[in-house]
């Protein structure tokens, strides 16, 4: 349970994360994902109007915008063999880069929405500027930008030293049991922009976002409807996942 206040609006957050379940065919044993580890650039609630304020973090934080998706501190670390059932960081068997939280496992991850490009629309239900989370889901996609389909190898196809596009999903569920999904996908979700994914050495990558970027928050919609847009947001940061 956390309370963070945001003017005159709180958000309470106990949050729970359905797993998704591989299944194994043909009775072959599903290869292993690699535990990797996975630090922010900054740490702890950076939120301008947060009380007490925070201390601003990030290139842009002279401009008054801090990085919005921030750590709790210190790397997180892969556990298990699957990242489905495991927490952590982790590089996928399909080369995607994943951060997975449990509760359980104890870890947070904050949240920022106070930079505002386009607020919720009709039938939305954000009714908070934070998220202090201890459940999530943050997943690339990689896009080989020579041919802007996915990377066959997804992280592991970028040349080192190179910067490549990558769609971004960071999930999670609050108390009411809706799912939110901020977006960084311009193909599926029009008005966001990608994040970047630049590859420092063989088995490092920094994953990226700036002030000039827009994410978007979406829930499900109901029965057959699109998604309920939650907003546009500039949520610039950087999380460095290494494979040890």
């Amino acid at each position: 349970m956390s309370v963070r206040p945001t003017g005159t609006l709180a958000l309470f957050v106990c949050l729970t994360l359905a797993s998704t379940v591989d299944a194994q065919r043909g009775g072959k044993p599903r290869a292993s994902d690699t535990p990797a580890l996975a630090t922010f650039r900054c740490n702890g609630p950076t939120a301008q109007t947060r009380v007490p304020p925070g201390t601003l973090c990030g290139p842009s934080a002279e401009l008054g915008i801090p990085d919005a998706i921030t750590g709790d501190g210190s790397a997180y670390a892969g556990v298990g063999d699957d990242w489905t059932s495991g927490t952590g960081a982790f590089l996928r068997t399909d080369g995607q880069l994943t951060l997975y939280l449990h509760a359980a496992a104890g870890r947070m991850v904050f949240l920022n929405f106070e930079e505002v490009v386009r607020p919720p629309g009709v039938g939305a239900r954000k009714t908070f500027d934070f998220a202090d989370l201890d459940a999530l889901e943050i997943t690339t996609t990689v896009v080989d930008p020579a041919s802007n389909t996915i990377a066959a190898n997804g992280a592991l196809s970028v040349p080192i030293g190179v910067t490549w596009p990558a769609r971004l999903k960071v999930n999670w569920t609050d108390p009411y049991r809706v799912l939110y999904t901020i977006r960084f996908n311009e193909n599926t979700y029009p008005g966001s922009t990608p994040a970047r994914l630049t590859r420092t050495s063989a088995n490092s990558w920094i994953l990226w976002a700036t002030d000039t970027d827009l994410a978007r928050l979406v829930t499900p919609g109901m029965g057959n409807k699109p998604p309920v847009d939650e907003g546009w947001y500039v949520m610039p940061f950087e999380i460095t996942f290494t494979v040890p």
